[in-house]
């Protein structure tokens, strides 16, 4: 850490004639019952000009002739005890008990800043009040810690900075300990300090900073490891959430008392914007606020690119956007394609960059346990429809087959009891019914097949739909159907034409004799829309009330499994299916998505 030369205000030509014996014989019978506050202001004696003098002065350093040299070597031996301390305040001692014993001083103190004050942290002298403390405006301790440098006093009487508020103080040596606080040096006798004195208080305090310096990364590195461990907890609690509310609830709790961050929020994507999915107390932004587009501020940055964005002042950052004037820090982290986990602050400068790494640790969390919850879920959903789909299919295909084995029955037994019955017609009747089985069975398998498939496929719903109607045409020759298209690219699944296939067949047969249908398709914004229109007596209200509830019961339920199968695919098409009955006529509507906007 650089430090400062010594910097005096007073001419100071005083010799260093006496021996360091004497001096320190002197400077220790200054200590008296020393009142407090500080000596020293700005000011300070110069350094004798002579050339000649400073090379002697270099020269006995460097041979051991000046007694200072040793003074110097004692500084650096202890170092040691500096670097042995376990706290701050062991720090402090050994600095005092050092400058008393190895440098000679007077009165030594240290003073640590505390919340915009400077308090005593330790001192040589027992009689000095241990809850001492000046504000930063104060003297030369001050000053010595505003502007960091070192000052000398000459004689405090003198210089216009000194207020020290006991006036037998005449003179001290003051030293900024980096941001730490100041080490200072005081005496009764005017001129008791000079240039070596302070440039051995300056090696004295280099130490000390080194010492705070290491108990300070040490703390530092505790607290990260600490923090960490318990964001690997925090990820293990994670791993029990079921929904996504719970776990950013969580996330936001962690923020706060893991992170010790004071306003935080889980932004998610709805509609291109980004909305507070979760939020701690008091932040700029509540849950369910819609807040920014996700290509605007640092939080759009950081989704968008998957990068971090942190700053320091908001004001000064170009892609900053708060939703807040009190903001002055923020930061940002994407939550993979989830969103961004957003920290802000009204204090400048408030996030370190363990703060970031820690906030990192933890969005990647989220993204995994976000991913698990997802895909949790739609197992469950897709458990849950097979259960639905499982029951369905019973009861339409027990409905059925009962029905369509009780119509053969009956028209067996009629050939065999009646030898007068219309044998072609019983006949007929029970083909007639066998074939309907053969069709449910095979409806049943496709049902499993379209389970099966989830992918979607682009297809002309127009070309589909007239390929459809063409083939019904010749099967149900009695049957009119027109069709009107317009082109329409859709992105859907892939049994889509099967779908459209049995809602038209299904207007067909249960129309009548002579059945007339129309079929349209259309476009409707980023929507495709076919409507099959029937004159039949429509389709009864409780099977469509089956259809929309995706439930069936054993009072309630559908006869049809064509319709089943007609409103899955849709469904899976990412659909709509709907039912209108107007002016003596039935309106079957599917609505898929455009291709261009799937």
């Amino acid at each position: 850490m650089d430090r400062r030369g010594a910097e005096r205000g007073d001419d100071h030509s005083r010799s260093r004639a006496t021996s360091d014996c004497d001096a320190a014989s002197d400077r220790s019978d200054e200590h008296g019952n020393a009142g407090h506050d500080v000596v020293c202001p700005d000011g300070g004696a110069e350094k004798p000009d002579s050339d000649d003098n400073e090379a002697v002065a270099q020269s006995d350093m460097l041979t051991g002739a000046n007694p200072d040299a040793e003074r110097l070597r004692a500084l650096h031996d202890a170092a040691t005890e500096l670097s042995d301390a376990s706290s701050a305040a062991a720090v402090y001692d050994a600095a005092v008990a050092a400058a008393d014993r190895l440098l000679g001083f007077a009165v030594c103190e240290v003073f640590e800043h505390d919340d915009g004050c400077l308090r005593l942290a330790a001192a040589s002298n027992s009689e000095i009040p241990q809850d001492l403390s000046f504000d930063l405006s104060h003297g030369v301790l001050g000053t010595t810690y505003l502007e960091n440098r070192t000052i000398v006093v000459e004689d405090a009487d003198d210089n216009e900075v000194a207020e020290p508020s006991d006036s037998s103080l005449r003179s001290g040596v003051s030293v900024p300990i980096s941001d730490y606080g100041v080490f200072q040096a005081i005496s009764r006798q005017p001129g008791a300090y000079d240039q070596t004195d302070a440039e051995l208080a300056e090696v004295l305090v280099a130490h000390v900073e080194a010492a705070l310096d290491r108990l300070e990364t040490e703390r530092k590195l505790r607290r990260q490891t600490e923090r960490t461990q318990q964001l690997h907890a925090v990820a293990t609690d994670l791993e029990s959430c079921h929904t996504h509310e719970a776990l950013f609830d969580l996330v936001i709790d962690a923020a706060g008392e893991v992170l010790g961050f004071e306003w935080c929020a889980v932004l998610t994507v709805e509609d291109d914007r980004f909305v507070a999915a979760a939020a701690s107390d008091g932040a700029p932004a509540s849950v369910g606020d819609r807040l920014l587009a996700i290509d605007e501020g640092m939080v759009g940055y950081a989704y968008q690119t998957g990068t971090t964005a942190v700053t320091g002042d908001v004001r000064e950052h170009d892609r900053s956007k708060p939703v807040d004037d009190a903001i002055r820090s923020a930061l940002a982290v994407p939550i993979g394609d989830v969103g961004v986990l957003n920290a802000v602050s009204a204090t400048a400068d408030a996030f370190t960059e363990a703060d970031v790494e820690l906030t990192e640790l933890l969005a990647s969390s989220v993204t995994e346990a976000h991913e698990r919850i997802k895909v949790q879920q739609r197992l469950r959903d897709r458990q849950e429809e097979l259960d639905r789909i499982k029951q369905i299919q019973s009861r339409v295909l027990r409905h059925n087959i009962r029905n369509d084995l009780s119509t053969i029955q009956m028209a067996a037994e009629k050939l065999q009891s009646d030898p007068d019955a219309d044998r072609a017609k019983l006949c007929s009747l029970i083909l007639d019914r066998t074939d309907a089985l053969v069709t449910t069975s095979e409806k049943a398998r496709r049902m499993e097949q379209v389970l099966e498939r989830r992918e979607r496929v682009t297809l002309n719903l127009d070309a589909v739909t007239e390929s459809v109607t063409t083939a019904l045409d010749e099967v149900h020759p009695a049957a009119t159907v027109t069709v009107s298209t317009t082109p329409a690219t859709v992105r859907v699944h892939p049994d889509l034409p099967t779908a459209i296939e049995n809602l038209v067949e299904n207007a067909i047969v249960h129309t009548g004799p002579e059945p007339t249908v129309q079929v349209t398709v259309r476009v409707d914004g980023d929507e495709a829309v076919c409507q099959i229109t029937d004159d039949g007596p429509g389709i009864p209200p409780h099977e469509t009330a089956v259809l929309h509830r995706n439930e069936e019961t054993d009072l309630e339920h559908g006869s049809g499994a064509g319709l089943w199968l007609a409103r899955w695919i849709v469904d899976r098409s990412g659909g709509a299916l709907s039912f209108h009955r107007q002016n003596g006529k039935t309106t079957v509507e599917l609505r898929v998505p455009m291709a261009d906007s799937s």
